[in-house]
């Protein structure tokens, strides 16, 4: 494992070096924009390549910790996005005729959600969300929204938002959505809703269960579990 990941940070290392020379040597390229979106994505993989690498010491660290061999406690690390951030910073103020700059807006919003900045991360999904109103990524701007209010106690808003998200009935987080409803429906003193909303979700991933796809049955055998617990509490 060691040496497959050693082989892959190399050749990562290499392929970040070529791109970096290329937007050195030819700044004004027509491709740049593009070097620039893979150059972030190569940066991005670094860092949380890093990052597991330090969860990995953190854990070992904790352990002593634990059994008393350590008298501090160790320091719990974050990824670091920064550079990746800028890149698209620079897409979006330099290239945002880019094709793919409503990829760009969303991983920068991401990004900056990862490392803690929740309010701009926000504007930056509402930026998308009426910018680019076709993008695939809408869903996952609105859910964003949602979760964020979700965790502030903001249940009305966060029920607006994961609505958003189920009115796209093909994403990959319409039953989250669904199911968060419901959960929003229950916060709101509103027990019938949310059993409506749990069965429903109920339904959907029974017949997930039986896709014959590995991970989407498990997905859903999972949020089946849990929608089958807070259907009791309804």
């Amino acid at each position: 494992m060691q040496q497959r990941e050693a082989t892959i940070a190399g050749q990562r290392r290499q392929a970040i070096e070529l791109l970096q020379a290329f937007l050195k040597r030819y700044p004004r390229a027509p491709e740049r924009a593009g070097v620039l979106f893979r150059l972030a994505e190569l940066l991005w993989e670094r860092a949380q390549a890093d990052f597991l690498s330090s969860m990995r010491a953190y854990d070992r660290s904790l352990e002593l910790f634990k059994n008393g061999k350590l008298k501090k406690t160790p320091a719990q690390p974050r990824i670091d996005l920064t550079a990746s951030l800028k890149i698209y910073e620079q897409l979006l103020e330099q290239h945002s005729d880019f094709e793919q700059i409503d990829t760009v807006l969303y991983l920068y919003g991401f990004g900056l959600n990862e490392q803690g900045n929740e309010q701009a991360a926000l504007s930056i999904f509402r930026t998308l969300i009426r910018k680019y109103p076709r993008s695939q990524f809408v869903p996952d701007a609105h859910m964003a929204i949602a979760e964020y209010n979700f965790a502030k106690g903001h249940y009305r808003q966060a029920l607006q938002s994961y609505r958003q998200v189920l009115s796209f009935p093909r994403s990959n987080l319409h039953d989250l959505a669904l199911y968060k409803s419901a959960w929003c429906h229950f916060k709101l003193n509103q027990p019938k809703r949310a059993a409506e909303k749990f069965r429903q979700v109920l339904a959907r991933t029974s017949s997930k269960k039986r896709s014959g796809i590995g991970r989407v049955e498990a997905a859903a055998a999972e949020l089946e579990r849990e929608a089958l617990e807070d259907l009791a509490l309804t």
